[in-house]
């Protein structure tokens, strides 16, 4: 190999040292290579044009790999000397999509890595519906994989619980996790209630991964700015449901809206077409189905007849940057409004004792909040 340079140099080299060396040297070879294909792979998820180089390499190895003795055999031969050596070092990576969807989980060795509480020390974890599949819940106890995760999860920082398009589901494993995770990861906070990143207003970014902080893009047109949670609102021990925003920034006239819906993210974006087959538009918080929104003028809007009730003392275009703004909803059903702790609204709204998840409308300009976890009980 003296005085040759290239890629091909080195792809022989290490197909002639897995095939030469003795079998501890090669282990040791074969479990570096793992690792760095690993972290190429990972580090391509987020770059279509990378993962699709990546899924065109491992797809078309795969497929030359099992038919020998054609064109694309030999094509394999040439660029990967000792093909078979190849074939087991690349053949663990078992999905590129898996890889594009964020399991990295692709190896025994790797596996085995994500079960060790420093892998994920400081992180922020999100728990998707897929992740919670096949769980089984008694009482408030609850089996299945991702429970067997949570030991390794003791140093994370949030275990964030993502929306899942079966709503009643998440209700039933939600005690089942939270006991989980008071006895397995007490260090670790469990956010019952983010923002839904999949059903969201195009001019609205969720620029963290705990998904609490919104910021609206700023444009020349309006709307767009719909958030809502993927959660239900907790009681509180008075009985009361609420739910705090926090704005971090909010210029002069900026409006807000802000009020709650009984659909959660899912059904209420489940059928887009009604009976006369057009679509249903929903650029503001007042189009969302089943909902209670308090305007900016302190008119509560919304989809229920007749629900039309103003309260002149409320206009959110006097909030400022680092107010906090709770909505609460009594016992009676009653819509209040308080910033920093001082009421300032309420409306007779009537809600039903069911579950209502938080609206926010970031009806214009550039405004960033960041909706408070609240804890239940």
């Amino acid at each position: 190999l003296a005085g040759r340079l290239g890629w091909e140099v080195l792809a022989e080299a290490i197909a002639r040292a897995l095939t030469d060396l003795a079998l501890a040297h090669r282990t040791a070879l074969a479990a570096r290579l793992r690792a760095a294909l690993h972290e190429s792979l990972a580090d391509a998820v987020g770059d279509a044009a990378a993962l699709g180089c990546w899924a065109d390499i491992l797809l078309g190895y795969r497929v030359r790999a099992v038919a020998p003795g054609g064109s694309g055999c030999a094509a394999a031969a040439s660029l990967w000397p000792g093909g078979s050596v190849w074939s087991r070092i690349l053949g663990f990576a078992v999905s590129v999509e898996a890889l594009a969807g964020g399991l990295h989980a692709v190896s025994r060795g790797f596996l085995h890595l994500t079960q060790q509480p420093p892998c994920w020390q400081g992180h922020h974890v999100t728990l998707q519906e897929s992740h919670l599949r096949g769980v089984t819940v008694r009482g408030d106890d609850g089996w299945g994989t991702a429970f067997r995760l949570l030991p390794a999860l003791r140093d994370a920082r949030t275990v964030r619980v993502a929306g899942f398009a079966d709503a009643a589901r998440r209700a039933r494993i939600l005690p089942a996790l939270r006991k989980a995770l008071t006895i397995l990861c007490k260090r670790a906070s469990l956010l019952e209630c983010s923002f839904c990143d999949r059903h969201i207003g195009e001019n609205v970014d969720l620029p963290t991964p705990r998904k609490l902080t919104a910021a609206r893009r700023a444009s020349q047109s309006r709307g767009g700015g719909i958030l809502i949670g993927n959660g239900p609102l907790a009681a509180t021990r008075s009985g009361e449901r609420r739910f705090d925003i926090h704005i971090q920034a909010l210029r002069p006239g900026e409006r807000l809206d802000i009020g709650v819906t009984s659909l959660s993210p899912h059904d209420q974006f489940a059928d887009r077409v009604s009976s006369s087959r057009t679509h249903r538009q929903v650029a503001f918080a007042e189009d969302l189905l089943s909902s209670w929104i308090i305007e900016s003028s302190g008119l509560l809007v919304g989809s229920h007849a007749g629900l039309r009730i103003r309260d002149g003392r409320w206009n959110a275009r006097q909030l400022i940057s680092g107010d906090l703004v709770s909505l609460v909803i009594t016992m009676a059903g009653e819509l209040v409004l308080r910033v920093n702790g001082e009421h300032r609204a309420s409306w007779r709204a009537q809600i039903p004792p069911c579950a209502v998840y938080p609206v926010v409308d970031l009806f214009e300009g550039s405004p960033r909040l960041q909706i408070v976890p609240m804890e239940s009980g």
